[in-house]
């Protein structure tokens, strides 16, 4: 029987992991053969890193790259994955349980109007569930049953004189001092006794019946009373050992009304999705002093929810706002984070690469996708490519090295192609050009290539963001309505990053400690963490010394304001390198007020690695209000041999992550070749 050609173009989470599945089907060999086409001298799209050779192997990322707990279509594809890379020495592979290590330890950013920066930090306790097993479903009617559960131990605990965080939403909050704030017991206890009927109430939200109105009104009546009380208290002036407390509470209840009274627990968060986050809120009663609460801006931090990266156009879906930051706190098994053991290229996705070539998968380097064209006859009739660079022979993009002399060797991916390797490569590497940039002038000896249906591929999978999209697809878009309206109105922001290596250790900033987060702080570095733990897999310098600390920073950044022209990779990373050091002079003794200082200020940092991700192959996608109901689903692209994989599209998580890109790819796989049959979270209801 004659085998299926896939052609996959792009190599991000969505593309490897489509493929993934794709191989692990019964038979697969006997019904498919796939090629992958993907721009640049390596894997992983924004999340390709790599080690600098010239820099002390030091690992170089897009950006800050932390997997959840709840990822739990990520996690059921990295225990096998990882599995099938333990069988083969000669790849050199890590143990999953090296790779990946869960934490829990996080601040949010909070300032009132007149106030300075106030840090809240959250220490969650660790769980024994494991990440991909047994996950529970999120479902809006958990959320509110759950949320009415929380407020209601709070308020219990409260007339008790302790603690409120225990009923441990987000885990405990510090730093705190004293007894908690004393309110009328009596209040305290009809808020309770309400709550708890409106829990029982919610237990019946959806179910068929004449009682389905009363339930949903003892929920509603319960979430505005308890609303109502805690605007009376949160003045400014509530001490502050009950302040996080009280406006968690506050945005909670504001929640639990809006679900109910926009029945969300019947129709699923989609249907709100036509409303920015705050605008939802909003609606709902949430007052000025909620909406300013860390922990629901911090919401837009996480995923850079700012239209073409301003920080004062806040734009992120009501309802895959809400499902993403309820799936985080609700189906997080472990703890909230997980970080990598090295850098995302080498743990992420290097893994991929090693398994899927072995299993007969041939990879194409140095081809950018230029163009899409229909065929006329509803399916994609060709595909054309700039062939950046050619290879000597068969080219191996990936490296080894040593971190100090007594470490076991380590594979990784290169911070530039193996020039040697390739035809003309000294000419390329002096002409210094950036070879995963859609924008940027030709290499030297580049020339085009078609793919034709029929002949050169049968389907085609496409996973390729949709800042690019709006380039390549441009013909599919003219001959398809929903092409045009999903690349109208989807999401992309510019991101800004930077890695500072410092002789400091993080413990010396402000008292924090290792691998703490910080988020909401001020753009366009408005997230941090510390990453020291890497420091031993990089090399030492020529003294024999390492640094003692090493951050990562990250935030949405505004686009430029004139056009770059050809030259735009080179002055956009000039534009970062101003930016970064703008924003350390302005910003970071704010956070970090032990940072230690000379005559001139703050000292400088040891090394730094400043990256914007500005061009049209690296822009983070993101979810405005609107813009998912235009999404495609990753088997509805509306031409018959075209599928789509990527966070970009419509798979019920609809938002820039990498499990949003794996659910994609687990759904376009399954459309190809009927696996896997069931995938976690592609529905809201219970």
């Amino acid at each position: 029987m004659e085998r299926t050609k896939i052609a996959v173009l792009g190599s991000g989470p969505g593309a490897l992991g489509a493929i993934w599945e794709i191989t692990e089907s019964p038979d697969w060999q006997d019904r498919f053969e796939i090629d992958v086409y993907a721009m640049g001298w390596r894997l992983g799209g924004k999340a390709a890193s790599g080690r600098n050779a010239a820099r002390r192997f030091r690992n170089e990322e897009h950006g800050l790259h932390i997997l959840g707990g709840f990822y739990h279509n990520s996690f059921q594809q990295l225990r096998p994955l990882y599995s099938a890379w333990n069988e083969h020495p000669d790849d050199l592979s890590l143990r999953f349980e090296d790779a990946f290590f869960p934490y829990g330890r996080f601040s949010v950013m909070q300032r009132e109007p007149g106030a300075p920066m106030r840090e809240t930090r959250y220490d969650m306790a660790a769980d024994k569930r494991i990440p991909g097993i047994d996950p529970e479903e999120v479902t809006p009617a958990t959320i509110i049953r759950r949320l009415l559960s929380w407020a209601r131990l709070g308020f219990t605990a409260m007339i008790e004189g302790s603690d409120p965080f225990g009923g441990a939403l987000v885990g405990k909050a510090s730093p705190r001092s004293g007894a908690f704030a004393k309110f009328d017991a009596v209040e305290l206890g009809v808020l309770a006794a309400s709550l708890a009927t409106a829990e029982a109430a919610a237990a019946e939200l959806g179910k068929p019946g004449k009682d389905a109105a009363s339930s949903e009104a003892a929920v509603i009546e319960a979430a505005s009373g308890a609303l109502q009380w805690i605007a009376s208290k949160d003045d400014g002036l509530v001490p502050v050992e009950n302040a996080d407390w009280i406006g968690l509470a506050g945005l909670a209840m504001v929640i639990v009304r809006g679900l109910v009274r926009d029945r969300v627990f019947a129709t699923g968060f989609q249907a709100i999705d036509r409303y920015d986050a705050r605008v939802w809120l909003s609606r709902h009663g949430a007052s000025e002093r909620v909406l300013r609460n860390g922990n629901y801006l911090a919401g837009y931090s996480y995923a850079f929810a700012f239209t073409d990266g301003d920080p004062l156009q806040k734009d992120f879906a009501a309802g895959t706002a809400l499902r993403a930051y309820f799936r985080m706190l609700f189906a997080s098994h472990g703890n909230l984070f997980y970080h990598m053991n090295g850098g995302m290229g080498e743990v992420f996705v290097l893994p991929y690469y090693d398994v899927l070539r072995r299993r007969g998968v041939r990879f194409h380097f140095f081809h950018k996708v230029t163009a899409l064209y229909p065929d006329g006859f509803g399916s994609v009739g060709s595909i054309e490519f700039q062939v950046q660079a050619r290879s000597k022979g068969e080219y191996d993009p990936v490296v080894r090295y040593r971190p100090h002399a007594e470490a076991p060797e380590r594979r990784c991916w290169p911070t530039e192609p193996q020039w040697d390797l390739l035809e003309n490569g000294e000419a390329l590497r002096t002409a210094g050009i950036d070879l995963e940039s859609f924008h940027g002038p030709l290499p030297p000896d580049s020339h085009s290539r078609r793919l034709d249906a029929g002949a050169d591929f049968d389907l085609c999978i496409l996973a390729i963001p949709p800042g690019m999209l709006r380039i390549i697809a441009r013909p599919l878009a003219d001959e398809n309505e929903a092409w045009d309206k999903m690349l109208a109105t989807a999401g992309t922001a510019p991101t800004l990053a930077a890695q500072c290596w410092r002789q400091e250790r993080v413990d010396n900033f402000d008292g924090l400690s290792e691998r703490g987060l910080m988020t909401a702080h001020e753009l366009p570095l408005d997230t941090w963490a510390d990453m020291s733990f890497l420091l031993s897999l990089e090399q030492a310098d020529a003294a024999g010394e390492r640094a003692g600390s090493l951050s990562y920073f990250c935030g949405a950044v505004p686009l430029a304001k004139t056009d770059p022209g050809e030259d735009e990779p080179a002055s956009e990373h000039g534009r970062a390198a101003q930016l970064v050091e703008e924003w350390m002079n302005l910003r970071l003794a704010d956070i970090f007020p032990g940072l230690r200082r000379t005559d001139d200020g703050l000292e400088p940092d040891r090394e730094r690695v400043t990256v914007i991700n500005s061009d049209p192959a690296k822009l983070y996608v993101t979810s405005p209000a609107g813009s998912t109901d235009a999404r495609l689903a990753p088997d509805g692209s509306g031409f018959a041999n075209l599928f789509l994989a990527g966070d970009w599209t419509r798979h019920n998580f609809d938002c820039g992550a990498v499990e949003s890109a794996i659910m994609s790819a687990r759904m376009c796989a399954r459309a190809i070749c009927g696996y896997p049959r069931t995938i976690y979270g592609e529905t809201d209801r219970n």
